[in-house]
């Protein structure tokens, strides 16, 4: 199972929002990759660089028992939680920045751009995939309180899928691999 999502804002809340299916995508192998503006919570940005991942034992019972006490887990420790997907290789974390004439990066308030696409691709093990786009970021807010549209294009319905999912999974292995669009870039979550 994947998960990719490229947002302009991106929030650990969202796993934690999402906790019981959270748990059953940690349980089920999940790994996700993830493409972000520069724009992260301070504490997001902590606990992937210096947090403190779940113990071996919760995490033992998160992938065990994704139906209740993954679920509470993920609830309680979600920051926990996001620091122990880094340290097991199942979340990857870049940022999208924009870039001068000359190549060189800048920040936000340097181009007065952001990268803020939104879009996204979930695969299960059996090779069906979802792709998405909408204009939500990934929050709490965004799912639960803002007034939002969201497409989805379901590799099942295979005029959909090859109209408009196929161009999600093209456009997110560009963004991955730093062949973004011109004046962009996308790089390694610094450390």
């Amino acid at each position: 199972m994947t998960y990719d999502r490229a947002v302009g804002y991106w929030s650990a809340s969202e796993l934690q929002y999402a906790a019981q299916g959270t748990a059953h995508f940690l349980a089920n192998g999940g790994k996700m990759r993830l493409i972000v503006g520069a724009q992260l919570a301070q504490r997001d940005v902590d606990a992937v660089i210096e947090g403190k991942p779940l113990d071996d034992v919760v995490a033992a019972r998160l992938l065990a028992d994704p139906e209740l006490a993954g679920a509470r887990i993920v609830q309680s420790e979600h920051l926990s939680v996001l620091a122990w997907m880094v340290a097991t290789d199942r979340l990857e974390i870049r940022v999208g920045i924009p870039r001068g004439e000359d190549g060189e990066l800048l920040t936000h308030l340097q181009s007065g751009r952001y990268f803020h696409t939104k879009y996204g691709i979930f695969a299960d093990r059996y090779g069906n995939r979802v792709a998405f786009n909408g204009s939500n970021n990934s929050s709490v807010t965004a799912w639960a309180r803002n007034h939002e549209t969201f497409d989805a294009y379901p590799s099942w319905n295979v005029p959909i899928w090859d109209y408009l999912g196929v161009h999600k999974v093209l456009d997110f292995e560009k963004h991955w691999t730093d062949n973004a669009d011109a004046g962009w870039a996308v790089i390694d979550l610094p450390s």
